[in-house]
């Protein structure tokens, strides 16, 4: 690395661009997140270290792109275009963050760039993908889309029909699966013509450049960081009238406990009562890992245990209400019954009886003991839970460690 002059061994507690992990077997380059980016180490000879140096290289200069700061002083845009990043998900668009969102394989991503301003302006897109690539996808003019004043460019509408499809994403097939990396769209808007293919490389592969603008450019810089995850996106459950579940990305990249995690609980239905007197049969199903599932039917308020047991890596609580269901088989039986694998909440929502309508919905993880006090709480704290055709409380108690 002494021939890289973007290159050094990093400081302890620096940030890092790449680790190389030396071996029996030889050298493992990961990522700055500690994920590999080859299935194994590859054996230490001359032409491996050199394929090695370069490829740290190539991983710092998409860290520089990622990290490009716009413009400011005589180099900032007088009048900043509007670059929005969008999600297309089954025909509709969902605005995404600009950091920090969580996609998956087969998504659809929108660059819009709107230019409200009175002077044309030239937009060029980059992808820095899981692995350092560099790509430019704005190809049909690589100087920059020109964009008029009040005009719109967005990216991409397919040929003939002009329908909106945007960027689809897809998981390197040789890049080893496991938790979601991060991608980086980068859009760079300048006030005139700019070519800057020079920035463009493969992943861990060839080429690759730099680039700064020069003092007569005027440009600004928008970016959108998101966790990719390596299979297609989990199909949405039907919705509850009460779901108290957290945003996803706690489920994808859990928080780190800060102190002792129950290892088993119990969860109760502590009370329970149905609207308008109608008699009304109340399933509920409690997840406490991959492979713990206690299913429970109720039909009368009271005391009633729903899960007693380890419990490791996250605990989900689902209650569905029907009205009526006398003479039907219990959840547990309906389950016993159906076709194994697959999500069990899932299975049993398709099993129910005709009617069930979901109720409430929510898990907990381990940095919140798994919604254990110490050792029990209360949910909710005070009251009752109110849903359309039931009020209810339960609580989840900490049993052993």
């Amino acid at each position: 690395m002494r021939h890289r002059a973007h290159l050094r061994i990093a400081a302890p507690g620096e940030a890092v661009v790449g680790t190389v992990r030396l071996t029996g077997d030889g050298a493992q380059l990961l990522d700055a997140q500690g994920e590999p980016l080859h299935a194994g180490p590859r054996p230490l000879t001359d032409a491996a270290l050199g394929r090695l140096t370069a490829d740290l290289g190539r991983l710092a200069r998409a860290t520089h792109l990622r990290d490009l700061d716009t413009g400011t002083g005589e180099a900032a845009l007088d009048e900043p275009a509007d670059v929005r990043y969008i999600l297309l998900n089954g025909g509709t668009e969902q605005p995404l963050e600009r950091s920090g969102a969580h996609l998956f394989t087969g998504d659809q991503v929108v660059v819009r760039v709107h230019n409200p301003g009175t002077a044309r302006r030239y937009a060029t897109v980059f992808d820095v993908g899981l692995r350092g690539a560099v790509t430019q996808l704005t190809t049909s003019e690589p100087s920059g889309v020109g964009i008029g004043p009040g005009d719109t460019y967005e990216l991409y509408r397919l040929p003939g029909s002009n329908a909106l499809a945007g960027m689809e994403l897809f998981w390197p097939p040789d890049l080893p699966a496991g938790p979601p990396r991060p991608e980086t769209v980068v859009t760079v808007v300048t006030d005139a013509p700019q070519d800057l293919t020079g920035l463009v490389q493969r992943g861990t592969a060839t080429g690759g450049g730099t680039w700064t603008a020069g003092p007569a450019v005027r440009y600004q810089i928008e970016r959108c960081t998101f966790y990719l995850h390596p299979g297609p996106r989990p199909a949405e459950a039907p919705p509850f009238d009460l779901d108290e579940r957290p945003h996803p990305s706690f489920r994808l990249v859990p928080p780190e406990p800060a102190g002792p995690v129950p290892r088993r609980v119990t969860v109760r239905l502590t009370e329970l009562a149905a609207h308008a007197g109608r008699p009304v049969r109340v399933d509920a199903l409690v997840a406490a890992g991959p492979t713990r599932c206690k299913a429970t039917t109720v039909r009368a308020g009271g005391d009633h245990l729903l899960f007693d047991g380890p419990v490791e890596g996250l605990l989900e609580l689902a209650i569905w209400v029907t009205e009526g269901g006398e003479g039907e088989p219990d959840l547990a039986d309906l389950l016993a019954t159906a076709p194994a694998g697959g999500d069990p909440f899932a299975r049993a929502a398709a099993v129910l009886p005709d009617g069930a309508c979901g109720a409430y919905r929510t898990w907990f993880l381990p940095d919140d003991r798994f919604g254990a006090g110490d050792p029990v709480r209360r949910h909710p704290a005070g009251g009752l839970l109110h849903t359309g055709r039931i009020s209810f409380a339960y609580e989840v108690t900490d049993t052993g460690r």
